[in-house]
């Protein structure tokens, strides 16, 4: 995570990320569902349930903030390669 970045409130408290912050970072990193569930390979469906719902618990939620953290590439964006 980058410095003054919108997740590192986050690390502090990893008890959980409610639908609303998933909402919020993946519009702040760029993430698509599509894209996020290939790269935490889940479906999308999944995404899709955590969005509305959150999830909890230390584990999921730190890998649920670093794969929203993450910075997405020209070619993930376009498609491509």
């Amino acid at each position: 995570m980058k410095e003054g970045c919108c997740c590192t409130l986050r690390v502090r408290n990893e008890k959980g990320l409610s639908g609303l912050e998933v909402r919020r970072l993946m519009r702040a990193h760029k993430q698509t569902i599509r894209g996020l569930a290939s790269a935490m390979g889940i479906t999308q469906t999944r995404v899709r349930i955590v969005r509305d719902f959150g999830v909890s618990g230390d584990a999921f939620v730190r890998d649920w903030t670093e794969a929203l953290s993450r910075q997405v590439e020209n070619s993930e964006i376009k498609g491509v390669g």
